[in-house]
């Protein structure tokens, strides 16, 4: 448990190494984003290809138990918009995304 809670610690640190918005720079441009996308899909391809061996492998979909895994993401072309939710599971009227 600790060693995952360490490896989570590690994976903040590089993907939200420095806010700029508290260093007093606002992001601005076409993707006005206070983290850099690509800090966070390397330390999760990093995590993967540690625990399965290859960074690429896709996620299984199997009728097995499984994590119950979600992502809340907004569309780049309307950051104003309404985040939309990625799951590996059903909820109650809701099957699990695609």
């Amino acid at each position: 448990m600790q060693e995952c809670i360490d490896t989570y610690l590690e994976m903040s640190k590089k993907v939200f190494k420095v806010d700029k918005v508290f260093l007093g720079k606002i992001p601005v441009g076409d993707h006005k984003c206070r983290f850099d996308y690509a800090d966070l899909e390397t330390a999760i391809k990093e995590i993967i290809k540690k625990r399965v061996g290859d960074e690429d492998c896709p996620m299984p979909v199997t009728n097995q138990p499984c994590c119950h895994t979600f992502v809340v993401a907004k569309i780049a072309g309307n950051v104003d918009g309404p985040p939309v939710l990625f799951r590996s599971y059903n909820a109650e009227g809701v099957g699990a995304s695609k």
